[in-house]
């Protein structure tokens, strides 16, 4: 590799990662950052592979390198707080999901991260509004649809629960998760 050119091996690695081949991706993040530590997309990428891997504690390691060296990295803060919350550190997934939020208040993808961790502390109620601006942000996002659905069924709001749902299923008649749900809510079959 050659350190001049270190955002065209950038681009090759986010092309490996999307062809599948992450291992190659892999290397090629590890040699980066062997030659520039101090780059954080590269700690942040290699991180999302590493996470995909269920590496997580190295994943943990590269998205906090990633923070601490550009503390104003939404995506970063986001990535952590997912593999965080994935270790059961909801407290800490809470604070890194926030500071995502305060970087980038229109972050449809931290809304959904930090209602998750929100519910797994009982706090539905705060849970549901993150839930609501993650769709609202971004319409067709399913999985934040779907928690919404699901906190809104939990606070014995079938009605609306299952309006999340529906819509789901205008986005995606093929949505196997929402096709379920809502058939527990109506009692179908």
């Amino acid at each position: 590799i050659n350190p001049r050119f270190l955002d065209a091996y950038d681009n090759l690695g986010l092309a490996l990662a999307s062809e599948g081949r992450t291992d190659e991706a892999i290397a090629l993040y590890s040699e980066m950052l062997r030659l520039k530590p101090t780059d954080a997309d590269a700690h942040n990428n290699l991180g999302k592979l590493l996470a995909e891997q269920e590496k997580i504690g190295d994943a943990i390691a590269h998205f906090s390198e990633a923070v601490r060296l550009r503390p104003q990295f939404p995506e970063a803060h986001n990535n952590l707080a997912n593999t965080l919350a994935a270790r059961g550190r909801i407290p800490d997934a809470i604070d890194q999901y926030s500071e995502a939020l305060r970087l980038q208040p229109d972050f449809a993808d931290a809304h959904n991260g930090l209602g998750g961790a929100l519910v797994a502390q009982g706090r539905i109620d705060e849970a549901v509004t993150h839930f609501e601006d993650a769709v609202r942000l971004d319409p067709n996002f399913l999985p934040a649809r779907h928690n919404l659905a699901s906190v809104l069924a939990r606070q014995g709001k079938i009605d609306e629960a299952a309006r999340q749902l529906e819509l789901a299923l205008q986005i995606d008649p093929a949505d196997a998760i929402a096709r379920r749900a809502l058939n527990n809510l109506t009692g179908k079959k």
